[in-house]
């Protein structure tokens, strides 16, 4: 196992962030228990829904995916990568496509179980206007 290079948020209050500067080595065996948490709690999440008949949009699953595999969109394939399309430059939070992509994932969810006839968003128009798009 290797370390891993991470946002450092020390300071939620602060009013400017440098994801190039402001960042924390976090060791493998850390990164690798939050891991598990966050597997814990999505089978959690899964098993309660099946018992109650919940609709669940797995946003792990669909994040994993897009780090796998990337999105294509408009001539070229989105990835989770810094500056890669998908997320912001924050390197946590989505950036409007990427939020659309997400968007989507939960309108299928939604359509598939609850019967609904919701439209998908047109993420190559989003990513078309999406100052974060390379």
């Amino acid at each position: 196992m290797s370390d891993f290079i991470v946002p450092n948020i020390s300071d939620p209050a602060a009013t400017t962030f440098n994801v190039c500067t402001n960042y924390s080595i976090r060791p493998a065996a850390l990164v690798a228990r939050a891991q598990d948490a966050v597997h814990a709690y999505n089978n959690i999440i899964h098993a309660l829904a099946g018992r109650y008949g919940a609709a669940v949009v797995d946003v792990h699953l669909v994040v994993a995916n897009l780090a796998r595999h990337g999105y294509p969109v408009g001539g070229k394939v989105l990835t989770t990568a810094y500056l890669g399309g998908l997320f912001s430059l924050d390197a946590i939070h989505p950036t409007n496509t990427g939020y659309a992509i997400i968007a989507n994932e939960t309108i299928k969810t939604m359509n598939t179980r609850l019967r609904t006839a919701i439209p998908l968003i047109d993420v190559a128009a989003i990513a078309a206007t999406d100052p974060q798009v390379p």
